[in-house]
């Protein structure tokens, strides 16, 4: 059965809100490169505060369905190894 990418999501109902206390650093502690890049260019021009609430629940269900990706790539190569060996 694949996996689930809700399964994965590992973001709450606070994230927007560390978001918007934290801003650039929110992300970059999460690994979110794209929305810390593109925080660190627009805060200096007051749009970025605005819009980093927004950020963060795409932000965790892309990393959701990237680790649900990871985890049925690793469950066809495991099913295709033991059918080899089997």
């Amino acid at each position: 059965m694949p996996a689930d990418p809700r399964d994965h999501y590992q973001g709450t109902w606070l994230s927007p809100v560390w978001a918007l206390l934290f801003g650039p650093l929110y992300y970059l502690t999460h690994g979110f490169f794209r929305e810390f890049f593109l925080l660190l260019i627009t805060v200096p021009f007051g749009i970025g505060i605005l819009i980093a609430p927004f950020l963060a629940r795409g932000a965790w269900e892309r990393k959701a369905i990237d680790r649900a990706d990871k985890a049925n790539l690793e469950t066809l190569i495991r099913l295709m190894l033991e059918e080899q060996n089997g």
